[in-house]
C-alpha cells in the first residue's frame, strides 16, 4: 500500500478547504408563496378558505406584517365537483383589535345551502387563479370523508 507523502496530505487538505466559504445564506431569493387553509363541512351552509401570503424578512415581522398587505383579494376561488361550481365570493371577517396580523387574511365565502349542499363521500377540488395572469394556478383536492362509527366505548 502505497504511503501518502505529507505534501501530498497538505495539497489535499488545502484543496478541499479552498472552496469552503462560512457565510450561509439564510434568506432565500424573494418569491411569490400562498398558505391555502380550509375545512370543508358538509353539515354547514356556508364553507370558507383562507388565501395569506406567505413572507420573510429581515426586519421586525411585525412591522412588515401591519405595514404590508399580504391578503390574497384579487384572486378567482372556486370550488368544483363532479355536478357543481361553488364561486367563492371575497369576505373581510371582523378582526380583533388586538390581533398582531391585522387584515392579513383573504377570505372566500361559498354558499352551500339546499340544493347546493356538499356531500360526504363526494371529491371536491379547489382552484385558485388570478384574472390577469394566465399561468398562475393554485389546485387541491380533497374527499369529505364518510362519517365515523364508533364502535368502543359504547
Amino acid at each position: 500500500m502505497p504511503k501518502i507523502r505529507y505534501a501530498h496530505f497538505l495539497f489535499l487538505v488545502l484543496f478541499l478547504f479552498q472552496g469552503c466559504n462560512p457565510e450561509i445564506q439564510v434568506y432565500a431569493p424573494e418569491k411569490e408563496l400562498y398558505v391555502v387553509y380550509g375545512v370543508l363541512n358538509p353539515d354547514k351552509d356556508e364553507q370558507y378558505v383562507s388565501v395569506t401570503k406567505v413572507f420573510q424578512t429581515e426586519s421586525d415581522a411585525l412591522v412588515y406584517a401591519a405595514d404590508n398587505d399580504l391578503s390574497a383579494r384579487t384572486f378567482n376561488v372556486s370550488i368544483q365537483s363532479d355536478t357543481a361550481v361553488w364561486e367563492g365570493q371575497l369576505f373581510d371577517s371582523p378582526q380583533d383589535p388586538d390581533a398582531l396580523f391585522a387584515n392579513t387574511t383573504g377570505i372566500y365565502r361559498f354558499e352551500t345551502a339546499g340544493n347546493q349542499a356538499m356531500a360526504v363521500g363526494k371529491v371536491y377540488d379547489l382552484r385558485i387563479t388570478k384574472p390577469d395572469d394566465t399561468d398562475f394556478l393554485i389546485s387541491a383536492q380533497t374527499k369529505i370523508p364518510e362519517r365515523p362509527h364508533l364502535t368502543s366505548p359504547r
